[in-house]
This record gives C-alpha cells, sequence and structure tokens, in this order.
C-alpha cells in the first residue's frame, strides 16, 4: 500500500510525475536499444485555471479525477499514463509510431469530452488539447519538448484538439 502510495498520484490514479519520469527513461533508454519507437502524448485540461477559480478547488479535483477515471479506461498494453503537472496528463506509448499513438490521443481526446463530468453543483464539460511526438528512443527531454509543441500549438489554434509534432 505504501510503495503504491508513493508512486500513484492521489487524485488521478495515474503514475506520479516521478514515477513517470523514471517511466519514460526508461522505455526512451530500451527503445533506443531495440530501435523501435516510442511516443508522448501529452494532455492539458482546457481552461482548468477557470474552474478552480469559479468553482473552487474540490470542484477541480473531481475533475481531475474523473478524466484521471477516463484516461485509465482506455489506456492499451505497452502504454502508461502519469499526472506531468497541475492539469496535465503525460501517456507513454513504448512501440507507438506517430499514427498509433495519433489514434489513442484521438481516443483520449473523444473520451474526455464525450461526457460531462458531474459535480455537486451540476454537470461541467471538460475539454482537452493534445500534442503527440514520437522518436526512436534517444532523450526523454526532447521527446518532451516535441509533444509540448505540438500541445502549445493545439492551444494557439484554439483548443480542444489533437497536434501532432513535425
Amino acid at each position: 500500500r505504501v510503495a503504491r502510495e508513493a508512486t500513484t498520484d492521489a487524485l488521478t490514479g495515474l503514475a506520479s510525475r516521478r514515477t513517470g519520469d523514471a517511466i519514460l527513461r526508461e522505455t526512451c533508454d530500451a527503445a533506443l536499444l531495440d530501435a523501435r519507437p516510442v511516443a508522448l502524448v501529452l494532455l492539458d485540461l482546457d481552461d482548468f485555471k477557470r474552474i478552480n477559480d469559479t468553482l473552487g478547488h474540490p470542484a477541480g479535483d473531481a475533475v481531475l479525477r474523473t478524466i484521471g477515471e477516463r484516461v485509465r479506461a482506455v489506456l492499451p498494453p505497452r502504454t502508461r499514463g502519469f499526472r506531468y503537472g497541475g492539469e496535465e496528463i503525460a501517456v507513454v506509448c513504448d512501440g507507438f509510431t506517430l499514427p498509433d499513438a495519433h489514434a489513442l490521443a484521438q481516443t483520449l481526446w473523444a473520451r474526455i469530452r464525450e461526457e460531462d463530468v458531474p459535480l455537486p453543483s451540476g454537470r461541467l464539460r471538460v475539454t482537452a488539447s493534445i500534442g503527440v511526438a514520437t522518436a526512436r528512443g534517444g532523450s526523454p527531454a526532447l521527446l518532451v519538448q516535441h509533444a509540448d509543441d505540438a500541445l502549445l500549438g493545439a492551444k494557439r489554434s484554439g483548443k480542444d484538439r489533437v497536434e501532432l509534432a513535425p
């Protein structure tokens, strides 16, 4: 129980950032040795600060719990999700090509937005912007940078969409 609590984010039920960083590093190292691709899907809940500011932090926590459940429900084998930051979730995809990772990102995007999040005060529509990048092993930092650039592109293009790194 203690080990699980140390490696799992309490709100989302996904791996913690520290655990996720280790997973990403290990996956990139192994992919480099085996010459297989690794992809990173980085998602950010749109306008999350507004949720906390207008509805309160308990509502924000409820959104994170629900989105964590939805993400965990659709992750296929050879993927690991972790809470990357406040309202950001990363998914490491071992052996995924860019089209494979794009398909997963589209599934995540659809699952997040397909049903409003239930709150004590009513139901709340939540959307996400998602960036996707892939590499053949190598630097986890570079893979994160490419996925983050794609995520920022999604935000700049109007949010609530999936963008691929070039």
